[in-house]
């Protein structure tokens, strides 16, 4: 089975990443490669690598691939569709924040989604303003300034409290935290982080710290109200699940542990190593759709390159649910589309 998946997949990924893919896949299951999932970039390499291979092609909604790789760290007997144990998911990744009632594979209910900016942007550019080293990514490296940094001393507006859904927003913050940058005259496009003076590196620490309290604080209470309705919904819920870029965060991870903790529900994660491995996320989601025969039959070699793929970022994910729909006036600005969960559904029904 070929897995293709919106939002991640781009012209740049090459064959190496095909078949980092496949091995990922076989590393995290010993029978993968009887399954053959791979990851290709875009549909002329999907329909000659389906055709050559012999197997099934298989489009995915871009976030699906964060949501089942967290089944592969679960405790044996506990996986979703094994147990029925339903979950309630946190995608945070750098440019999508997602929160989904996952009934099992393909059944979702979308709660809250991005309606801007993602935090995984906001940390990007706020590291590079501030001028820290990119080269380990923006993420990381504002954790760990933040470590020096007083998080209490810019006083950030936490950004959507007047809208009660679970929706997110960040460029707001993004902009409060460029002000203060400018505010404090810090000469961050000239003077990089570690050659600054003891008094600009903590002034720039404290931004950090600051940015990353309001943040994350923004994530919690999206969260929190997002574990409520979920809870509504479904009493039965046992975990919530954390995955994407920015899930590799230790401060993120922490405070969304105190969320899940205080609802009585296990918070799930993968190895911060696998939490930015697209390649992995992507070949264990097609694995998932392929043993659960959700997937159409592959090309015959001699039909025309004509297989088509549209691809679209932010594309949704299950369907919403109707009480965030109804509260989320903002939304109504969002690039929404049909979900592609519905429209795989619908195809294999025919």
């Amino acid at each position: 089975m070929i897995a293709v998946a919106d939002a991640i997949i781009t012209t740049r990924v090459g064959a190496t990443f095909v078949k980092g893919a496949a091995q990922a896949a076989r590393d995290l299951e010993g029978n993968a490669s009887e399954a053959s999932t791979l990851a290709v970039p875009g549909g002329s390499s999907t329909d000659a690598a389906s055709k050559a291979e012999g197997t099934p092609p298989l489009p995915l909604p871009g976030c699906t691939t964060l949501l089942f790789l967290d089944n592969a760290f679960l405790a044996p007997g506990t996986r979703v569709e094994k147990r029925g144990a339903l979950q309630n998911h946190k995608i945070v990744t750098g440019g999508h924040n997602l929160l989904v009632l996952a009934h099992g594979l393909g059944h979702y209910i979308q709660l809250g989604t991005t309606i801007d900016d993602a935090i995984g942007e906001a940390y990007d550019k706020s590291a590079r303003w501030l001028g820290l080293d990119m080269r380990k990514g923006g993420g990381p490296a504002l954790e760990e300034l933040a470590l020096e940094g007083d998080p209490n001393a810019v006083k950030f507006r936490v950004p959507m409290r007047q809208h009660k859904d679970c929706n997110f927003s960040y460029a707001g913050l993004k902009t409060q935290v460029r002000l203060a940058i400018e505010s404090k005259n810090l000469c961050t496009e000239d003077i990089p982080v570690s050659a600054a003076s003891e008094e600009d590196r903590q002034s720039r620490a404290n931004i950090a710290a600051s940015f990353q309290r309001v943040a994350v604080l923004h994530l919690e209470e999206r969260c929190e109200r997002a574990v409520e309705w979920a809870l509504n919904m479904e009493p039965s819920i046992k975990y919530f699940v954390v995955s994407g870029g920015v899930a590799s965060n230790k401060y993120v991870t922490t405070r969304l542990n105190h969320v899940a903790g205080n609802n009585g529900l296990q918070l799930v994660s993968p190895p911060p190593s696998l939490c930015t491995d697209n390649g992995v996320m992507i070949a264990w989601t097609g694995i998932e759709h392929f043993v659960a025969g959700r997937f159409e039959d592959p090309p015959a070699a001699d039909e025309s390159d004509d297989m088509q793929y549209e691809l679209r970022p932010r594309w949704p994910l299950g369907e919403e649910y109707s009480k965030g729909r109804s509260v989320a006036r903002s939304l109504k600005t969002a690039r929404v589309h049909p979900s592609l969960t519905s429209m795989i559904q619908g195809s294999l029904q025919k």
